[in-house]
């Protein structure tokens, strides 16, 4: 940022001050500001009032929230849903420790859009009817908040039968609690999340992954385009911060 725009942002925000080597001594600051990454400006910001001021400025933050979002497949439900603007800032220390969240909460099932992908031990017999298997889009499925489980119509391995879905919570030999999801009666599927913040899950037969629904997700050929509707029920984690 040049120094006349930071002079620009000063005085938008009030924070310049009368005196002209306090005004050039923001400007030094600001400027520095302007080259730190995250996790420095927000040590930055607990070094004064005057410094916390400047850091935590929205003009600073907004444009880190845009450059982290188009790495991220989804955006956190509590700032999609949100009932009120909170401050960039907020909103990436939000998105931060989302992307560190690795248990799968009933909001994020119900919320997005499933894709469906059969793998070769389900037998040529269910390959041929899943086409993502001849480069096609692949099936989807809807999870809900009630237990229930639907898909798109006409949808070629779907039985029309009673489809049901619940977390579990496995200890494993060495007393590490893991999650998994089961879905009808097949195997107990593995719940893994993405470097880029999709859900996998996974077993031996097939595997489910959340499609990506955030726009400025840069490396999705495309997103759902699909909102579908919380209940009272399906509460999106705050992570303490809101």
């Amino acid at each position: 940022m040049t120094v006349p725009k930071v002079m620009k942002k000063l005085r938008e925000t009030g924070e310049a001050q009368q005196s002209g080597c306090s005004i050039a001594g923001d400007i030094i600051q600001i400027h520095i500001m302007t080259l730190l990454d995250a996790r420095s400006l927000a040590r930055t910001a607990a070094v004064c009032t005057q410094w916390r001021a400047m850091a935590l400025a929205d003009w600073l933050w907004q444009p880190l929230c845009d450059e982290f979002w188009t790495k991220r497949a989804h955006i956190p439900l509590c700032l999609v849903l949100k009932s009120c603007k909170l401050s960039p800032y907020l909103a990436y220390a939000i998105s931060v420790a989302d992307s560190k969240q690795q248990e799968l909460c009933p909001a994020e099932m119900c919320r997005h859009t499933w894709e469906i992908l059969l793998k070769p031990p389900c037998g040529s017999y269910w390959l041929n009817l899943d086409p993502s298997q001849r480069g096609r889009a692949a099936l989807r499925r809807y999870f809900h908040c009630d237990g229930s489980i639907s898909s798109t119509p006409n949808d070629p391995i779907w039985g029309g039968q009673e489809s049901v879905w619940r977390f579990l919570h496995v200890v494993g030999p060495d007393g590490h609690i893991s999650q998994h999801v089961q879905i009808n009666h097949w195997p107990l599927f593995n719940v893994k999340r993405l470097k880029d913040g999709r859900w996998r899950l996974e077993n031996y037969y097939a595997y489910y992954l959340s499609k990506p629904d955030n726009p400025t997700y840069a490396y999705a050929p495309s997103c759902s385009q699909e909102k579908k509707v919380l209940c009272n029920m399906c509460t999106p984690p705050t992570y303490g911060l809101i």
